[in-house]
């Protein structure tokens, strides 16, 4: 056995700009710093806590006729207009 683990992969980042509103920020930033943690890691892990709790999301993306386009978006078929 070796005496030390390789590090684990960490996931690929991606730049997400988006705004929100002064209270929100607020609130984030105080968390933030309650657990000794950046603005980034509460926003992200909050929202992945959310999708991955919304059994109806998760339902939604386990249909065949969800598609995932080339650049990670998911997208509706057309079959699911009707």
């Amino acid at each position: 056995m070796p005496l030390l683990k390789p590090p684990t992969p960490k996931p690929e980042r991606v730049d997400l700009q988006v705004r929100v509103e002064k209270s929100f920020l607020e609130l984030v930033e105080p968390h933030a710093e309650f657990i000794g943690a950046s603005r980034e890691y509460v926003v992200t892990e909050s929202v992945n806590r959310l999708l991955k709790r919304d059994h109806e999301f998760q339902s939604w993306l386990r249909q065949p006729n969800t598609v995932r386009a080339r650049n990670g978006a998911f997208r509706r078929t057309d079959a699911m207009v009707r």
